[in-house]
């Protein structure tokens, strides 16, 4: 709490801080910084690819957060739409989120997750210009 004795007074009547800080690896930090520089360059489609669970998600949430702009989040399954999910909640949680699948199409979120390619059929005519 500092060297001043009056917070020293008050520091057990404190609630326990339950956030939490999400510190990316090195080559987490590396792929932001490439991310950026494509978006620097003019290039707004990346795809990032690494180990089975190294952080991908928590890299994509961190760049997504970053950029501050609207987020097409696509997975091949069901179970990770609901973790990539979580992530991005703890990541960004300021983002609103919204799926775009068979039964729902919420598209009016900051970041949509969208399960299977076959979901994609018209995507783009609808949404053109918004990602």
């Amino acid at each position: 709490m500092g060297s001043s004795p009056m917070f020293k007074v008050f520091e057990a009547d404190l609630p326990v801080q339950m956030g939490q800080t999400i510190e990316l690896r090195d080559y987490q930090q590396e792929a932001i910084d490439n991310l950026k520089k494509m978006c620097e360059d003019g290039k707004t489609i990346a795809l990032l690819y690494h180990a089975t669970g190294v952080g991908k998600t928590i890299t994509a949430a961190t760049d997504a957060k970053a950029v501050g702009g609207r987020t097409l989040f696509l997975v091949n399954a069901l179970k990770l739409a609901s973790q990539a999910k979580d992530t991005f909640v703890k990541v960004w949680p300021e983002a609103t989120l919204g799926e775009y699948t068979g039964s729902q199409k919420d598209i009016s979120q900051t970041v949509i997750f969208c399960h299977g390619a076959e979901h994609l059929q018209g995507f783009g005519k609808i949404l053109p210009d918004r990602f």
